[in-house]
């Protein structure tokens, strides 16, 4: 048995609980106070030991201090090591691991499996990609041997994998398909790995590496961890809808406590599928909530680090417009913010707004054009379409910029195109009723263009406005712009009654008359779906509500 002594910058109990609880921690561990920089600080922790590990070192991948930069300083520790073992005649032995993974021992996360997390946003090239990974027990158990074996000296290499990074992302997707969406990796073609690390000398220490499936750690479990250190808490408006319910899911996936308004808390149309998403018992919350009410939102924007807003009426054929459509969307927005602005917490606010916003301005949308950020839509010309709809999304979002401005408000707008994709809410919303529609409502197949967003993908880009900390202004969503015709193909191969084939045989689709920029929505690490996915789980789901007579799904 080994008596540990074992060295802390600090007495933090949540640095050393998890240390106390081992097993023979009670008659064999004992904690020292040290400081890395402090020359003397280790004197009491070393006095009486045969063997010591010094494992303590910062690990920060960015640093405002160059001083810091990791790779530097790992490289001059060790080159410092070597050269005072040499001239004082210490038996040193050093352990180079690669990434280490595997199960956490401590309660918070540290760098190397958080990237784990982070693997979907932070690899911009999959198939050149490589994955270094080292389990942490193959690590610990290393430098165990590393001390008892006589034979041990010099450095020791261990590098469990070289693994192409597509198949690291494989066995991610298995184990959370939400997180690691699959077109992360089935588009990407690896080759063998470029390089390897010999483990010839790791081996003759008894090391005997596990498999890289048993490494990649619980993402769920890690997920709760990461959200547990700061127990972020956020607001979704609207939370019934089809947007909001994929929103919903993703911020309860990833730990959040969820405060959700609805305008009827006690109609189960409304809240049954949310509150059966997996972690709502413990961490959602529902909230009655009127967009024309100011102050409707107070109780439920209070103590929120984020507020999403994606209530506001969707109603294409209208009455009356005003009361129907311009004064829930311009009013309710406004009554959202004015909520955000009483209270210090909320630290940003994501508005879903529209494509509908953006490009009904009068200009021409020819082949040559490239619709991005930068285009409004203009009032005047919504008015004279008579696109109320369009007009309501327009006005809110020009409303909420300049109170934002006027109140200092972190705002970032989501603008999506039609949104398809699977529903959770067993109602049908507006975009996907469409798809049912078409083979009625479309009558020239040849000048029409089909723009569309798949919901997955527009939730997530929610997540990732109010996460990542550069993100700001808007971010058109639009996954695809295509000719009708092809829609129509698509459906008609996944489910014959929707479109039959004369609607698009005849058509002889031209290329999209205009394209809309995915560059600023990429920053933001959003890989849209192929439209041929989101058509098929479309379907699919309109099957599985009832919307669609059953028929075996088409592959395509």
């Amino acid at each position: 048995y080994f008596c540990i002594y074992a060295c802390d910058a600090t007495d933090d109990s949540k640095k050393t609980e998890h240390l106390l609880a081992l097993d023979g921690a009670k008659e064999r561990l004992h904690l020292f106070q040290a400081d890395l920089i402090e020359e003397g600080s280790f004197d009491a922790a070393v006095d009486g030991c045969e063997g010591v590990f010094h494992t303590a070192s910062p690990v920060l991948f960015s640093a405002t201090n160059p001083q810091e930069w990791y790779f530097l300083s790992k490289t001059l520790a060790e080159e410092a090591a070597w050269k005072f073992a040499k001239g004082n005649g210490i038996d040193l032995v050093t352990i180079n691991p690669s990434y280490v993974i595997g199960p956490l021992l401590q309660p918070s996360l540290n760098a190397t499996v958080e990237m784990v997390l982070n693997l979907k946003n932070d690899i911009p090239d999959v198939t050149r990609s490589n994955y270094l990974s080292t389990d942490v027990r193959d690590v610990a158990s290393a430098h165990v041997q590393a001390f008892e074996v006589p034979s041990a000296t010099g450095r020791y290499c261990l590098v469990g994998h070289v693994t192409p990074m597509s198949k690291a992302l494989k066995i991610l997707h298995e184990l959370h398909p939400t997180l690691f969406p699959p077109e992360k990796y089935e588009d990407g073609n690896p080759s063998e790995p470029t390089y390897q690390v010999s483990q010839e000398k790791a081996k003759s220490l008894g090391v005997n590496f596990l498999p890289v499936e048993r490494k990649l750690p619980n993402i769920k479990l890690l997920l709760i961890r990461r959200m547990n250190e700061t127990r972020k808490v956020v607001c979704v408006t609207g939370a019934s809808g089809f947007i909001a319910s994929w929103l919903v899911k993703l911020l309860l996936e990833r730990a959040y406590i969820v405060k959700a308004t609805v305008r009827d808390p006690n109609d189960p149309k409304k809240t049954e599928h949310l509150l059966a998403l997996e972690g709502a018992k413990e961490r959602l919350h529902l909230f009655k909530a009127d967009l024309l009410e100011e102050g409707s939102f107070d109780d439920v924007v209070d103590g929120c680090e984020g507020v999403f807003h994606t209530a506001s009426p969707v109603i294409l054929s209208s009455t009356d417009p005003q009361a129907e459509l311009i004064d829930p969307a311009v009013k309710g927005t406004l009554n959202v913010l004015k909520s955000c602005v009483k209270f210090a917490t909320v630290k940003r606010v994501v508005l879903t707004s529209s494509t509908a916003a953006v490009i009904f301005n009068g200009r021409p949308l020819t082949p040559d054009v490239v619709v991005d950020e930068t285009w409004f839509s203009d009032p005047f010309v919504c008015e004279n379409l008579k696109k109320w709809y369009v007009l309501s999304k327009t006005l809110a979002e020009e409303a909420a910029w300049k109170f934002a401005e006027g109140n200092g408000i972190d705002l970032v707008t989501i603008n999506p195109s039609y949104v398809i994709g699977p529903l959770l809410q067993p109602s049908l919303n507006i975009t996907v009723e469409m798809i049912l529609n078409f083979k009625n409502d479309i009558e020239d197949v040849n000048s029409s263009i089909y723009s569309c967003s798949d919901v997955r993908d527009v939730a997530s880009a929610h997540v990732q406005a109010f996460e990542v900390p550069s993100s700001n202004g808007r971010y058109c969503l639009v996954g695809h712009v295509t000719p009708m015709a092809k829609v129509m193909k698509i459906l008609h191969e996944l489910h014959p009654s929707l479109c039959p084939p004369e609607k698009y045989e005849e058509a002889n689709p031209s290329e999209p008359t205009y394209q809309v920029s995915q560059e600023k929505a990429k920053s933001l690490g959003v890989n849209f779906l192929p439209l041929e996915v989101s058509l098929r789980d479309t379907v699919e789901s309109l099957k599985e509500k009832g919307f669609l007579k059953y028929a075996p799904l088409r592959s395509l």
